[in-house]
């Protein structure tokens, strides 16, 4: 019995080449292709997949969006992220939000074979280089862990970080710039830190911030 099989996609050439990929064996059968999230959740909804194969990266919008829609509309799904960013928080969240695989696109097509199969199985699978990546950026955090500020429990060490930066008025660019990140990933980082301390706008980052002492408050006049 073959696994039903959905890819998601912005670029055209990527799902022929996965498409081609699982159709090489009689394990997969490639039941739609998506560009787009509301396109995914439709044929999600309407082929039941036992997979979705899902990049992060989609035109106009962020794959991680995708991921509770399609298994409130297909709770069966196995979803495996496709992803060039290894960062730790970006893979927590995909994990937290319900995918069961994450797959770097540089990785090898065997490694998405591995992946496939694992969450088929019932388990979780991760590439290696993004398991190597997640337990050196986590001692590297463990080592210059500080005391979390008042208000703040519960942010990991980086979030800290960009939480302080974006309440001094720097942008995302700006922060990817000094913290050598993707832009991308900083975005994440701020969703993260908003979901976390229950906000949903920059002014009440900063509001937070100066409350826990991260910032001085500016003088009257």
């Amino acid at each position: 019995m073959s696994h039903r099989v959905l890819i998601v996609d912005d670029h055209r050439i990527f799902r022929e080449g996965i498409r081609n990929l699982l159709q090489q064996s009689t394990e997969y059968e490639v039941v739609g292709e998506a560009g787009d999230v509301d396109h995914a959740i439709a044929l999600a909804s309407k082929f039941k997949p036992d997979v979705v194969v899902l990049d992060l990266m989609l035109d106009r919008s962020d794959g991680l969006s995708a991921i509770a829609p399609i298994r409130a509309h297909s709770p069966q799904s196995k979803i495996v992220v496709l992803s060039m960013n290894d960062d730790e928080v970006v893979i927590s969240h995909a994990l937290q939000l319900g995918a069961r695989g994450f797959v770097l696109k540089r990785a090898s097509s065997e490694d998405l074979r591995l992946a496939l199969r694992a969450v088929e199985a019932g388990g979780i699978y991760l590439s290696p280089e993004v398991s190597e990546s997640v337990l050196i950026r986590v001692q590297q955090a463990g080592a210059r862990r500080r005391p979390t500020a008042p208000g703040l429990t519960g942010l990991s060490p980086r979030e800290f970080e960009v939480l302080e930066l974006v309440a001094q008025g720097k942008t995302s660019k700006d922060v990817a710039h000094m913290l050598n990140l993707r832009v991308e990933t900083v975005r994440t980082y701020r969703k993260s830190i908003m979901r976390k301390l229950g906000v949903n706008h920059i002014a009440g980052l900063v509001n937070l911030a100066m409350q826990a002492g991260l910032l001085r408050r500016p003088p009257k006049v």
